[in-house]
């Protein structure tokens, strides 16, 4: 392969591009919930417990996009913290988390945080391309 092709794929492929602007985003993010003493991913799992809607931490990892391994280190995580608690319930006694008042005190503290952020996004590229990349992102969430 010659040089200008690779340069060309590196530049317009879709895996790199999507990755670069995850851990973009991520590192925003990260520089917000570390004033919180958390993670931008702990961040998002409080607020996705505090949704509920889910019956086992496999079905919170597959909505999260969090790999097993990864869920496992962070629910640990807010455990140690004391935002989060485990429940047993139904056949096979299928793990579930809730937040505990610290959990919701944390995430009521974030939401304005969260929307501030949100919003600076939102303005930095503008209403058009703003609702361009929400479209896109919903597309390629669900490309298998």
């Amino acid at each position: 392969m010659d040089a200008k092709t690779a340069k060309h794929m590196t530049t317009y492929c879709l895996m790199l591009n999507s990755r670069r602007a995850a851990r973009s985003i991520t590192r925003r993010y990260n520089r917000l919930a570390k004033e919180h003493g958390l993670q931008a991913t702990q961040l998002g799992l409080l607020f996705a417990i505090a949704g509920g809607g889910f019956s086992s931490i496999s079905e919170l990892a597959e909505r999260t996009a969090i790999e097993r391994s990864a869920m496992t280190r962070n629910l640990q995580a807010l455990r140690k913290k004391g935002l989060i608690q485990a429940e047993n319930e139904g056949r096979g006694r299928s793990q579930r988390v809730s937040l505990t008042e610290e959990g919701e005190r944390h995430v009521e503290e974030f939401i304005p945080v969260w929307f501030e952020a949100h919003d600076k996004v939102r303005v930095e590229l503008g209403e058009e391309k703003w609702n361009q990349v929400q479209e896109a992102l919903k597309i390629l969430a669900d490309l298998e």
